[in-house]
């Protein structure tokens, strides 16, 4: 009898230390991504392999073993979008059903840099957030007090990706108005 108490124990405490994950999808952009990492929910905190959704948007990916770091470098790209000419037709009947189709391929054109540009602007500002909880790490060894984003050092961060915000919004405005 004392076994099968003890057994039964045993099995009720292993129970309790097996999380239960439940499948967690991960769409971008409209597209289920699929990766042999599953994605899980750790702590309320969704977590997703890293190296999957960097190169999604188009970074690199290498681990540094010495380190023990995974490092990721994005660089911003010159987007070259194709100029969409109007087609012509001899038949004047159906004009404005072709002026119809070709405001909603240039809007089309238009949405898809705007995506593009919003999915760079994305990343950049994960990279931002993560150097700013980096340094709030690093910050926070030496002093019992944890830096808000009011803070001297956060405008400092900010002052310095600024030009790679501003120079995305310029590369989209420019691609906008090649598209008009």
């Amino acid at each position: 009898m004392k076994k099968l108490l003890v057994l039964l124990t045993v099995t009720f405490l292993l129970s309790l230390s097996v999380p239960a994950f439940a499948a967690i999808g991960i769409n971008v952009n409209g597209q289920d991504v699929y990766s042999d990492v599953p994605a899980q929910n750790i702590g309320d905190r969704v977590m997703v392999p890293v190296r999957l959704i960097a190169e999604i948007f188009g970074a690199n990916v290498s681990w540094d073993e010495a380190r023990q770091t995974v490092n990721i470098v994005w660089q911003p790209k010159q987007v070259i979008s194709q100029q969409v000419q109007p087609q012509t037709y001899d038949d004047t009947d159906y004009e404005e059903e072709y002026a119809a189709a070709y405001e909603e391929e240039l809007e089309n054109a238009r949405q898809y840099v705007i995506d593009m540009y919003e999915s760079q602007r994305i990343v950049l500002q994960a990279q931002m957030d993560q150097e700013w909880k980096d340094y709030c790490k690093q910050y926070t060894k030496n002093s019992q007090t944890i830096p808000d984003k009011n803070s001297w050092s956060y405008r400092e961060l900010q002052k310095e990706y600024d030009p790679y915000f501003k120079s995305l919004e310029v590369q989209r405005d420019a691609e906008l108005n090649r598209i008009r």
